[in-house]
């Protein structure tokens, strides 16, 4: 969901914590892509920023007043420091895309000038990240819980997605899907190689909920077109 998500949107994402958590996911992920995988990079990070998140303020902001609470503290500051954005995108790298191969073959990492193995690395790497802390507040006029998070920049959304991911909230971390597309030049080269090319995506239904029958293979129509147009090609010659 983006900046320009419609009005039913937002009022979903207000009171449904599985949508809201799918869409907090989606923004990770194409954040994710657009600095590690293979699909069409957004040519500057405030644009980068607005398609992933652009939309959280305002549900947060709403979420915020339903429950009489000063909105103040849940408004955008994106305050992160390139350095705090290398951290955020190397766990990223490991915990979704290819820096698992390095560690799963039993490799270390060199990090700062420090050789580390995998528990190490992955500490060193996640203990910068912001601790993202949930309120579950009633309303006066509405008996449902809404929960609050302080989603204000890019790595608290990076690190509620993870957390969502890592305890598998919803069943969502369940649905994390490589799109099976992949660009041309390197379908046929070295699986290190094509780990780094992949881009992934949400295989869920919409808001979150689990799909009608077996997950998507593609993270859109448009890659699904081309996958097709692909291997028709293939077959043609």
């Amino acid at each position: 969901m983006g900046r320009n998500a419609t009005r039913d949107d937002l009022d979903r994402h207000v009171t449904d914590a599985r949508a809201f958590d799918a869409a907090v996911v989606t923004g990770v992920l194409r954040w994710y892509n657009n600095h590690a995988g293979s699909v069409s990079r957004l040519p500057n990070q405030r644009l980068l920023t607005e398609r992933c998140f652009g939309w959280i303020e305002a549900v947060l902001v709403a979420r915020a007043r339903a429950v009489d609470q000063d909105a103040t503290p849940f408004r955008w500051k994106g305050d992160d420091a390139p350095g705090d954005i290398a951290r955020m995108n190397a766990a990223l790298l490991f915990l979704i895309g290819p820096l698992r191969q390095v560690f799963d073959g039993g490799k270390t990492m060199v990090w700062f000038g420090r050789r580390l193995g995998r528990d190490e690395w992955l500490r060193e790497v996640l203990k910068d990240l912001p601790t993202v802390t949930h309120m579950e507040l009633r309303s006066s006029r509405d008996a449902q819980p809404i929960e609050l998070v302080k989603l204000t920049s890019v790595q608290r959304c990076v690190a509620y997605g993870l957390s969502v991911l890592l305890t598998n909230r919803h069943g969502l971390g369940h649905y994390i899907r490589p799109c099976a597309f992949i660009a041309d030049e390197v379908r046929h080269a070295d699986s290190f190689r094509r780990a780094h090319a992949a881009h992934y995506f949400l295989a869920t239904g919409i808001y979150g909920k689990p799909p009608e029958g077996k997950p998507r293979r593609f993270c859109s129509t448009a890659h699904a077109n081309c996958h097709r147009q692909r291997e028709w090609r293939r077959k043609k010659k």
